[in-house]
């Protein structure tokens, strides 16, 4: 299992689902929970952002590995089986606090050897490319640039759900 908790603003989602889609060849699916085997490709990188859940899947993998229906009518990815990795979008809370995200995936389960080569190779580029470029706090959470400064001038972090800890960058400690 690999997960990225995140924080990101609205400019930082567009981004990243974008590096998603054109540096990593992935294909952006919109939700984790599908009404048909079928699901809807996010067309524009504001869908990314307007999303609560988006499933990402390299387009190498795409075509060979499809939901399966769960119960009612619900399709998902098996989180175990499918090169599926799921991207909760961070959001703004009626309250004003941003609450995390993140990106997890269930890497080494594939049938096949080079499936999951490929599969572990675009999960490491997102990791990486997040690593590289955001800031890491609280031990296992990352920011970004915009976030970091926002969280700064005031604005509170959301660290895992509604009722979790919440707390401003300005009484942490932020590694550069």
């Amino acid at each position: 299992m690999s997960q990225i908790n995140v924080f990101m603003l609205g400019d930082d989602i567009r981004e990243f689902a974008q590096f998603a889609s054109d540096e990593c060849g992935m294909i952006l699916l919109e939700g984790d929970q599908f009404d048909s085997p079928a699901p809807n490709m996010l067309v524009g990188m504001e869908d990314a952002e307007a999303s609560r859940a988006v499933t990402l899947i390299d387009s190498a993998l795409f075509d060979r590995y499809r939901p399966r229906e769960m119960h009612g009518g619900i399709w998902m990815y098996d989180q175990f089986k499918t090169p599926a990795i799921e991207f909760c979008v961070p959001r703004l809370l009626e309250d004003g606090r941003l609450l995390s995200g993140r990106i997890f995936a269930k890497i080494g389960w594939l049938d096949s050897a080079d499936d999951n080569r490929v599969y572990k190779a675009s999960y490491a580029k997102l990791d990486r490319r997040l690593k590289r470029t955001y800031h890491k706090v609280e031990g296992h959470w990352w920011v970004s640039d915009r976030v970091r400064a926002w969280s700064l001038d005031g604005g509170v972090l959301a660290f895992g759900s509604q009722l979790g800890l919440s707390r401003s960058l300005i009484s942490t400690d932020v590694e550069a």
